[in-house]
């Protein structure tokens, strides 16, 4: 299967979306809707992951998930973060000008090459702000 969708631990405070190449466009839409509907289940903030390890195409798919993780923003207030992982230097590349260029399009987004640091990230992210006296 192309793309899964899961609950990444037992709180359900993490979805993780794992793609693998070839992937079609309704399949990114069907995955769209399920991480929904899982977003939609809780009543409390969760993380998402997107692991782009096993995915190869660039380009226009790499701007397709941009505009897919807007929606998710966008659609979702319970979104804490959107960490994309992906060891692709021109993926990378893409999204990090993405950021810089369009910074309200991709608030709350991080690239990451591996799934450790995308925990880490979370868990940084996750660690409450301390207040200077």
């Amino acid at each position: 299967m192309p793309v899964t969708v899961v609950w990444d631990n037992d709180a359900k405070t993490i979805i993780r979306e794992s793609l693998i190449d070839p992937l079609t466009i309704s399949e990114v839409i069907d995955a769209l809707n399920e991480v929904l509907l899982l977003l939609e289940s809780v009543n409390h903030n969760v993380d998402f992951i997107l692991d782009r390890t096993q995915r190869h195409q660039r380009m226009l798919v790499s701007w397709m998930m941009l505009t897919r993780q807007y929606l998710l923003t966008l659609q979702n207030r319970n979104v804490n973060s959107i960490i994309v992982i992906t060891p692709d230097r021109l993926a990378r590349t893409l999204y990090e000008a993405a950021m810089r260029l369009f910074p309200n399009f991709t608030r709350r987004t991080y690239i990451v090459v591996t799934l450790e640091e995308a925990y880490q990230k979370i868990a940084e992210l996750r660690k409450p702000a301390t207040k200077v006296k």
